[in-house]
């Protein structure tokens, strides 16, 4: 899957669930530490892709990997944020 289609698709189902600040909220505080998220996720690789599926696993890894990654899906969810303030403003 394109890096932009995953992203897009992972904004779209916190989009859904309501979650943008507490999901925004969490990629913030922890964005010094995206590059031990990959490692940490490069390390549980093989105990993870039984539940996740092996390709759903490299999606995640190819993701991470980027150094943008946290950015990219911040901005993102503020889009999809947006959209919908703006659909529910008078």
């Amino acid at each position: 899957m394109e890096q932009g289609a995953f992203v897009e698709k992972f904004a779209e189902k916190i989009h859904r669930l309501g979650l943008e600040v507490p999901a925004l909220l969490f990629l913030e505080l922890h964005r010094p530490f995206s590059s031990i998220f990959y490692n940490s996720a490069l390390f549980s690789q093989p105990f993870l892709s039984p539940f996740l599926g092996g390709e759903r696993m490299e999606e995640i890894l190819e993701f991470l990997a980027k150094d943008n990654a946290v950015e990219t899906l911040v901005k993102a969810i503020e889009e999809k944020r947006d959209e919908r303030s703006s659909e529910h403003s008078p």
